[in-house]
This record gives C-alpha cells, sequence and structure tokens, in this order.
C-alpha cells in the first residue's frame, strides 16, 4: 500500500482529504515542522501532499527541508492565486488546485508515483541546441548555466520539449498549465512565454519557442542529440 505525508495547512482540508485516502493508502497527517526530518524518514512517504505554506513557512522553505531527506515528488494543493507565483523546487513534482477534486488528486498521485519508478529504471536528460533538462531532477540548464524556472515555467518548457518539431495547440498548453484551475487563458500563458523566451535567451541565438500565430508554440528541433 502506497504511504502518503500530507503537511497540515491552513488552506487545504487535511482531514477530508485523509479521510478520502485513507480508504486506497496508508496516510500520516503532521502538523509541525519540527517534525519534518523525523516524520521523512521513519515514515518514508511515496508521495506528499502540501499547501502554499506550512506552519507560517513558505513552501520554499518546506521543499529545502523535504529535499534533504527524501525523493518522493509533492504534489502541492495551491489557490488560484499562488500558481504564477510558485517556484519550481525539487521535489515539487505536481499541482491541484483547492478546493480539491478527490478523483484529480489519486490520478495525480498515480502518475507521479508511476513516473518514479520510470525515472529510477532510466534517468532521463534531454538536450536540444544549448538547452539541457534533467526530468528526473527539474533542472534547466542553458550550456553549463543553470536556468531558475517556475513551476509554470518548467510545465510549459518540458511540455514542448516533449512535442519538439512540433506545434502544441494552445488548448492543450493551458490544460497542461493550469488544469481545471481559472486563469488559464491565452493573455497569461503569453507572460510566460515571454519570461521562458527572455530566460532561455543565448549568444548563439536559438529561438526556443515558435509562435505559430492562431495555433500553438512550437520548440524547433536542433542538431543534437535529444532523449526523452
Amino acid at each position: 500500500m502506497k504511504r502518503i505525508l500530507i503537511f497540515n495547512c491552513q488552506n487545504i482540508n487535511c482531514l477530508a482529504i485523509r479521510s478520502e485516502l485513507e480508504k486506497s493508502y496508508y496516510v500520516k497527517l503532521t502538523k509541525d515542522f519540527n517534525e519534518v526530518p523525523s516524520t521523512l524518514c521513519h515514515f518514508a512517504p511515496d508521495i506528499i501532499l502540501c499547501g502554499n505554506e506550512f506552519n507560517g513557512s513558505p513552501l520554499s522553505g518546506l521543499m529545502s527541508r523535504i529535499v534533504q531527506f527524501t525523493k518522493a515528488p509533492v504534489i502541492a494543493i495551491l489557490q488560484e492565486t499562488d500558481l504564477e507565483t510558485v517556484p519550481l523546487n525539487p521535489p515539487l513534482s505536481d499541482f491541484i488546485c483547492s478546493p480539491v477534486k478527490m478523483n484529480e488528486l489519486i490520478a495525480r498521485i498515480e502518475l507521479r508515483t508511476l513516473k518514479v519508478r520510470d525515472s529510477e529504471a532510466a534517468p532521463a536528460i534531454f538536450n536540444n541546441g544549448e538547452l539541457r533538462i534533467d526530468l528526473e531532477n527539474c533542472h534547466v540548464y542553458i550550456g553549463e548555466k543553470p536556468v531558475h524556472l517556475t513551476m509554470l515555467e518548467y510545465r510549459l518548457i518540458c511540455l514542448l520539449a516533449k512535442n519538439r518539431g512540433k506545434v502544441v495547440p494552445y488548448v492543450d498548453i493551458l490544460n497542461e498549465l493550469w488544469h481545471d484551475c481559472i486563469g488559464g487563458e491565452i493573455r497569461s500563458l503569453r507572460v510566460i512565454v515571454a519570461a521562458v523566451r527572455d530566460k532561455l535567451t543565448t549568444e548563439t541565438g536559438y529561438p526556443y519557442i515558435q509562435t505559430h500565430m492562431g495555433i500553438g508554440y512550437c520548440m524547433p528541433l536542433y542538431n543534437t542529440e535529444n532523449s526523452d
């Protein structure tokens, strides 16, 4: 039975979520930030659920604690206003909007645990021109220089990389970035695309995101070895 650790946060209904998950999983709920190390070591979760803040500590602070003690993926439960500001901090792997739809949450838990097994079998590195994406650890580089992306920016570049050489329609990108959350609109997407383009600018001039007006976006395929 998979083990799920929930960090009790004010912005999510932790007790209700735990009650539903306990029908299929072994679930532990912790409320004390100081218990994070011991809980991670002794409980050994397969998946971690948390909100944007835990006992006054921002998500980034919690991530820095988590990464020291486990490689378990983290699914953040966020408010719609958090989506464009939450930074990508491994092992943050996914998010879902509050109020939580349990069928969607369970689907994401199963997907993330499946991806963990796949990544343990074959770590994935994507290369295209000077762009390198470490898909296992959620790191992005231009050459040897790390690129710091927010969660939505990282989702965008990974989706385009997965479909390199193909145009990804706006509707598919919006669904990947925002799921069922309000705010997934073309205007917001353009802001994120502009931010990613700026961060991936290189002296060689590789355009990593091409616009196909009225259709979507595409990552060109360059003459380098690529792997999924």
